[in-house]
């Protein structure tokens, strides 16, 4: 499995002006590239059919990423420092040349960074009993965003002028988002809908979910970041 769109996100692939390059970690039965930053370093997890490992592609030279202990490793932001943010089970993580940092958003249920700019500011989204919540993480302090009526928010990425964009859920269907200094702008877009974990092993990992053997079935370190939307 190289390419898949998941939740805006182009898995096993980098284009480059029209050109597709397939990412494929050697010896993998799936591989998800998630996250590139401006010099073209790659990041994403892969599943040696055994477990669940992050990975860094830079020009070919791959570098597996496993955080101590964890549960699993997921790869999804990198930026011009070679910072890298991600999962491992239910808890996020900041990497930076190799000395890792638990990023979890004080009494989340389960915290996933997903992106980081060159400031070291970090988005993602968590989970606690109220529901599922965007984030902002600045030099320690968590900062929660919520698109207004919205019943789920995910923060996806960050530039470096601290614009933040990501999807939110009406109820209905999905939308996207960007958000500059507090200032919300819907974005009209396909929204994609919560894939099956059933069949397919690189949409059950792109949720943190480990598949069987045989990849016809999943069992997630966490669920997917909102409810299924109505038809």
């Amino acid at each position: 499995m190289h390419v898949e769109l998941v939740l805006g996100v182009l898995f096993g692939s980098v284009v480059s002006a029209g050109s597709f390059t397939t990412i494929d970690v050697p010896g993998a039965c799936a591989t998800d590239a998630v996250g590139i930053n401006a010099t073209g370093q790659v990041v994403g997890d892969f599943f040696d059919c055994a477990a669940i490992h992050g990975f860094l592609d830079t020009a070919g030279v791959f570098t597996t990423i496993d955080v101590p202990g964890g549960f699993g490793t997921s790869a999804f932001g990198i930026n011009g420092s070679d910072q890298i943010v991600g999962t491992t089970g239910s808890h996020g993580f900041l990497d930076t040349a190799g000395v890792f940092t638990t990023i979890d958003v004080p009494g989340a249920i389960f915290t996933e960074p997903f992106g980081i700019n060159n400031s070291g500011q970090i988005v993602g989204f968590f989970q606690d009993a109220g529901g599922y919540h965007g984030f902002l993480y600045t030099a320690g302090i968590f900062t929660t965003i919520d698109v207004p009526g919205s019943f789920g928010t995910s923060a996806l990425g960050i530039n470096d002028i601290g614009q933040v964009v990501g999807q939110f859920f009406d109820g209905t269907i999905y939308h996207g988002f960007l958000d500059t200094a507090g200032v919300f702008t819907t974005i009209m877009s396909p929204a994609p809908r919560i894939p099956s974990l059933t069949g397919s092993t690189a949409v059950a990992r792109s949720w943190g979910c480990s598949p069987t053997t045989t990849g016809t079935t999943a069992s997630c370190i966490h669920p997917p970041p909102f409810p299924s939307p109505v038809a």
